[in-house]
């Protein structure tokens, strides 16, 4: 996914701001994608920037950090690539052929236009969430808990007997704080404590 969202943030900073783009699964494998996207620009003056026959372009991949742990990079990783991107005029920056093992890695990639225009519908309504259906939804993220177990911070409440050993620096920081927030709301145990 780091190289997808790199993807995307190098053909906004060559064409303009997406609205909306979608990585098509893999038939076979439900887990992996085709190399293929579709996206919509967010303005019609970046439809003429790409040319008729298309263009092809080189985009160098993110670099990944080493000490990412097992389950891949969380959104504190990608949140970078996340806040979308102006067209930048500037020239593409070239990578001296000094040193192989210093050059990041490139992605090949083909920008062409559509056959047809995606338009987008402004009548649309939005979703009619009953409090049920949140409740729902929310203890279905609860017993999800993400892609990664979260171990326990403490063994026991720091409320009914404070220990003298530190705590320890919380991993997956966002998820623990929408738990937390849905824990309360649902009146459940927060995953951050031991069960009790």
């Amino acid at each position: 996914m780091v190289d997808a969202f790199a993807i995307i943030r190098a053909i906004e900073r060559k064409f303009g701001r997406i609205r909306e783009y979608r990585f098509l699964r893999d038939g076979e494998v439900s887990s992996e994608y085709q190399m293929l996207c579709w996206a919509a620009f967010h303005s019609v003056d970046s439809m003429s920037l790409v040319p008729e026959k298309g263009i092809t372009m080189n985009v160098p991949a993110a670099t990944q950090d080493a000490t990412i742990p097992e389950g891949g990079p969380g959104l504190k990783d990608l949140q970078g690539l996340l806040d979308p991107k102006d067209v930048d005029s500037s020239s593409p920056s070239t990578y001296s052929t000094e040193d192989p093992s210093k050059q990041p890695r490139l992605i090949e990639i083909n920008v062409q236009r559509a056959v047809n225009d995606l338009r987008f519908n402004g009548d649309s309504k939005p979703l009619n969430l009953t409090k049920g259906r949140r409740i729902a939804i929310g203890h279905s993220f609860y017993e999800w808990r993400g892609f990664y177990p979260l171990k326990p911070l403490h063994t026991s409440s720091p409320f009914t007997s404070p220990s003298e050993e530190p705590s320890p620096a919380p991993d997956h920081e966002q998820m623990r704080i929408a738990l937390n927030k849905w824990s309360q709301i649902l009146e459940r145990p927060d995953p951050s404590f031991a069960q009790m």
